[in-house]
């Protein structure tokens, strides 16, 4: 058991030594047999309550198969195609592509792309490793250079992913004290109990008193109260899991209650990506220049990077010759010989037209932007309304403001509307909120890891459960953002399973004790009854869980 919870056992284990230490004395003073028998069967007791509370630990550990989180799909590649594959069903020889920012989910040698790898989420080391094809590239690794094809050497290993998921360099603290700080009290207000009893017994008998020492020691169990917390968020989190809601750490649900201020970004958080309209508007594109922008676009996981790239899907795309995505501004890349840049207006110093677009350069000259018209994710409405009943809302954006008025419309109430942001800047924006409230940061891809990272919980929405943000709390699969607000009332919904829990291992505790001091419990039947605690805690949690995500119909 931690270092911090070891006082939760101090009870005990005062009782099982005085029990011992009077045997011993008895036996070698020649006064009396002891009482070896009553502690074997104590300690048996005793045993299969411990048994039973590490079952349950077993089941509710956060380390489960790590196949329930991120990745659980990547793109292989199949002749001219790519196509989604689980991970775990790859094989020695299979290719997969990785775009840039993208962790590379395999071991393997670089067969196709410029390498450049950054793994400084497993070594620690800040500058980035320059990869030719036919060396090795690590899973773990992120890249930093466009699109490269990896061929495996070896069975993926889903593992290693995981602990580079969860090793990253700023840990948040989730820790949830509660139970520490109560059985502080506990102890000293048990172990004052149990001595004041046994004085008073010793009065009239010896036996009785230790007897009754022992008993109070024993009944008022804290297992409990160890208990209450890890199973409560460990029901909540199969939950969550089961519609597609991964939560890093189980200690993260009691921050989710705690949050007042929720943050959105815009583009591929509350819009839809796969039913984005584009339009080009500027002068025409010869296909060459076409091929060349397709190349550039599909190699970045942006949104609207992904709808330049699905908008010029006809064209067969050109390898590039270089390729570099700046955060908050946009991508760039030598191909066919020319220099061509998809971004901001400001980036590209455009003239900047209504709505969201993404300019284009060739050579340094703007020829055109592409018009993107953001379809909104279904029910939105009704996720923002259900969500501004529970806690403030705002979206920082790094687009222009072409749909301030439209989400205004959608829903009235935001307590601010942020456009033109720097991935900084949001980052900045939140940190003055966090001055007096708890924010929640829920962001998509490259341009939102700083902000979501700052959230007192970042939760990474995906498509597809391809993408692995280090600095994430949470991933939200993008079919279930509709639940959001069902998540949230759940997780707020776990303070009165802990408090009633407490309520009700409290009474059990007053009336254990209350026997144990009147002499009517023996050591071996406090040690009987001290299981049962656990386990009525146990179904409580459980059915109580059960019934609220019944109700939020969430199972």
């Amino acid at each position: 058991m931690a270092a911090g919870k070891s006082h939760l056992n101090i009870p005990i284990a005062i009782g099982i030594l005085s029990l011992f230490g009077w045997s011993l004395y008895e036996i070698f003073s020649g006064v009396g047999t002891g009482y070896l028998d009553s502690l074997a069967g104590l300690i048996f007791f005793l045993l299969i309550g411990k048994w039973f509370q590490h079952k349950v630990y077993d089941q509710v550990s956060y380390t489960r198969n790590v196949q329930e989180f991120i990745p659980l799909v990547v793109r292989q590649v199949n002749g001219e195609e790519t196509i989604w594959s689980r991970i775990d069903e790859l094989i020695k020889g299979d290719q997969v592509l990785v775009k840039n920012e993208e962790i590379i989910p395999v071991n393997g040698i670089l067969s196709r792309g410029s390498g450049l790898i950054d793994y400084a989420f497993i070594t620690g080391e800040a500058l980035p490793e320059q990869v030719s094809i036919g060396e090795q590239v690590y899973a773990g690794g992120c890249q930093k250079a466009g699109e490269l094809t990896v061929t495996l050497l070896e069975q993926p290993s889903i593992d290693k992913l995981w602990s580079t998921w969860s090793n990253q360099t700023e840990k948040k603290d989730f820790s949830n004290r509660w139970t520490d700080h109560i059985s502080k009290y506990f102890t000293i207000a048990v172990i004052t109990i149990a001595t004041v009893a046994a004085v008073i017994w010793s009065f009239s008998s010896i036996e009785k008193a230790l007897f009754v020492f022992s008993s109070v020691l024993i009944v008022a169990c804290p297992c409990a109260l160890a208990l209450s917390a890890p199973f409560t968020f460990g029901n909540i989190l199969r939950v969550f899991s089961a519609n597609s809601f991964f939560v890093k750490e189980a200690e993260a649900i009691a921050t989710l209650g705690d949050i007042d201020h929720v943050v959105l970004d815009k583009t591929g958080t509350i819009t839809e990506n796969k039913s984005m309209s584009v339009s080009y508007v500027g002068s025409k594109l010869d296909v060459a220049t076409a091929r060349a922008i397709k190349a550039l676009a599909t190699q970045s996981t942006h949104p609207l990077s992904n709808a330049v790239a699905q908008f010029l899907s006809k064209y067969q795309a050109i390898d590039s010759t270089s390729f570099e995505e700046i955060a908050g501004k946009g991508i760039q890349g030598e191909i066919g010989g020319r220099i061509i840049r998809l971004g901001a207006s400001q980036w590209l110093t455009a003239t900047e037209s209504k709505g969201t677009a993404v300019y284009v350069s060739v050579d340094n000259e703007v020829i055109g932007h592409f018009k993107i018209s953001a379809s909104y994710r279904s029910g939105l409405q009704g996720v923002l309304h259900r969500l501004g009943k529970l806690v403030k809302l705002s979206i920082l954006s790094g687009d222009n403001a072409g749909e301030k008025e439209t989400l205004k419309e959608i829903f009235p109430n935001f307590f601010q509307l942020k456009f033109n942001l720097k991935p900084q800047q949001k980052a900045t924006e939140i940190s003055k909120i966090q001055y007096d409230q708890k924010v929640l940061m829920i962001g998509d891809g490259l341009n939102d890891s700083s902000a979501i990272e700052k959230g007192d919980l970042g939760i990474a929405i995906t498509e597809n459960l391809n993408g692995f943000y280090p600095g994430s709390d949470a991933v939200l699969l993008s079919d279930s953002f509709d639940k959001l607000p069902a998540f949230m009332e759940l997780a707020r919904y776990s303070k009165k399973i802990l408090t009633w829990s407490l309520v009700f291992s409290l009474c059990y505790n007053v009336a254990g004790v209350s026997f144990a001091v009147l002499g009517l419990l023996t050591p071996i039947i406090a040690a009987i009854l001290m299981p049962l605690s656990s386990v009525s805690v146990v179904l409580l949690d459980t059915l109580l869980v059960r019934i609220k995500s019944k109700k939020l119909q969430l199972i």
